[in-house]
């Protein structure tokens, strides 16, 4: 009878544990983040080629919606800006080079509106982990080498996906007063370009084409925030 009564006992602080109501129901805030992406596939180009190597930086508004005690949803709704360049001076060594300057051979400017929705677990009152997924929506995309046919011929090779789709996880600490800091990864599922056909030829009535830019893109994103209102 014991046994029984204890077992009773636990399931029901499970459940009422389970369903009871966050402290926090909902919660809003801003973040910027820094991101580096890299280029990643079979056809994905070095860290010297053009589009193998960006630096990004994303404003974006946030929500915290309370499920249960230290679990939330978190969506959130950014803009990111993206830069790259090659630089005609090629590193020889084990190095890359990277710059973003008005010298460079050929530069890379992408806008794109972000749209990660995860599920945040609170470890501690500060300490957090989160997954999800993250929908990357491209809106402007332009290249410029100094020459207004090679930058149509990049346009037109490299095709943008007008919406990506990747898996986003990492750690975080929220802190009392508001601020938050996290480390995110962003695993890209998609392709960020459409696969292009270079060459098309039919010989003897076969088609042999050469395709391109087919390869999609890891992030590590650094991340601060702030939440409005936010009490510990």
């Amino acid at each position: 009878m014991k046994k029984i009564f204890l077992i009773a006992t636990t399931v029901l602080a499970f459940a009422a544990s389970s369903f009871a109501t966050p402290s926090k129901p909902f919660t809003s805030g801003i973040s910027l983040s820094e991101t580096t992406e890299f280029a990643r596939g079979s056809d994905a180009p070095d860290f010297d080629a053009l589009m193998g190597y960006r630096i990004n930086l994303t404003l974006a508004y946030n929500a915290m919606i309370g499920i249960i005690p230290n679990l939330y949803v978190h969506p959130a709704l950014g803009v990111s800006l993206r830069l790259s360049s090659e630089s005609e001076n090629k590193n020889t060594g084990s190095g890359f080079n990277m710059s973003v300057s008005s010298n460079d051979d050929k530069t890379v400017s992408s806008l794109d509106v972000l749209l990660p929705v995860t599920a945040r677990y609170y470890i501690t009152n500060n300490f957090f982990a989160e997954l999800g997924l993250e929908f990357d929506f491209n809106i402007l995309e332009s290249f410029n080498t100094g020459s207004q046919s090679e930058d149509d011929f990049y346009e037109n090779l490299y095709e943008p996906s007008a919406v990506n789709l990747g898996i986003v996880g990492g750690i975080g600490a929220t802190f009392n007063f508001g601020l938050e800091i996290s480390l995110t990864y962003t695993h890209g599922l998609t392709d960020l370009y459409k696969e292009k056909k270079v060459v098309d030829l039919n010989i003897m009535g076969y088609s042999i084409a050469q395709k391109n830019a087919n390869w999609s893109y890891s992030r590590l994103n650094f991340n601060i925030g702030y939440w409005f209102g936010y009490r510990n």
